[in-house]
């Protein structure tokens, strides 16, 4: 089965044959892979908090403040400053307000050998979805097999 409905992005989760197909893509990364549903620890649908780099948002606040000085040096209407400044402020506010208030959107994790994949999700799933994906994953095994060579 797939759960492509749920899943943000280009990433998806496909639940085929014991096996677990996953492909999950970011702004900087992509990555995919095959896993045995035996494999699979857990599976866990909740919110995450973004972690936010500070120093980054210090950066660009700096670089506003660097900016909103070469403009003062630049620029001798009086007017065309204060309109200036007052930009240049709501947006270094923007930043400060971005960095301390988290998104938080709903994500599933697989735990495959102690490992965590995350998929983000468009909404949280649905109690029954979310069941039907935990009874289907956990409660599949895969069959030993015996391999014979002549």
């Amino acid at each position: 089965m797939t759960y492509l409905d749920y899943l943000k992005n280009n990433n998806s989760l496909i639940i085929k044959d014991n096996f677990l197909y996953f492909n999950i893509v970011t702004k900087f990364s992509s990555s995919n892979g095959v896993a045995p549903l035996s494999s699979v620890n857990s599976v866990e649908q909740h919110n995450l908090l973004i972690t936010k780099s500070l120093l980054m948002t210090i950066f660009w606040v700096v670089s506003a403040v660097i900016v909103a000085l070469i403009f003062n040096s630049l620029v001798s209407d009086l007017f065309i400053k204060s309109i200036g400044f007052f930009i240049l402020g709501l947006m270094a506010i923007y930043l400060i307000y971005d960095q301390f208030t988290n998104q938080i959107p709903h994500v599933l994790k697989l735990s495959i050998y102690g490992n965590f994949i995350t998929f983000e999700l468009k909404e949280q799933m649905p109690v029954e979805i979310f069941n039907q994906l935990k009874t289907e994953v956990l409660n599949s095994h895969i069959p030993l097999r015996k391999y014979w060579i002549d």
